[in-house]
């Protein structure tokens, strides 16, 4: 089990005027004292808007989105172990 803190997660992107990257989130929510972190998929191997699964709003052409192994970079894996090993989750 994972010490609770009242730390508050903060998300650092440069320059401060940029909005935070996948890996920016990814890494808040790991930090988090939360218990559970999900990452969506298309964040993990940051993928752009036009692979979204849900479009609200509209009735059709939602949840179709797929993943293929072809998507994923070779140090995927070790990337979310650290984050994994850092922030006490594994």
């Amino acid at each position: 089990m994972r010490p609770k803190t009242n730390a508050t997660t903060c998300v650092n992107t440069s320059p401060a005027t940029a909005a935070p990257s996948t890996g920016d989130l990814i890494r808040a929510a790991s930090a988090s004292v939360a218990d559970t972190a999900v990452h969506p998929m298309q964040d993990v191997i940051n993928l752009g808007a036009e692979h979204r699964m849900n479009f609200p709003g509209t009735a059709a052409g939602n949840w179709g989105w797929r993943y293929t192994w072809a998507m994923m970079a070779p140090d995927t894996a070790d990337r979310l172990r650290r984050f994994g090993q850092l922030y006490g989750r594994l």
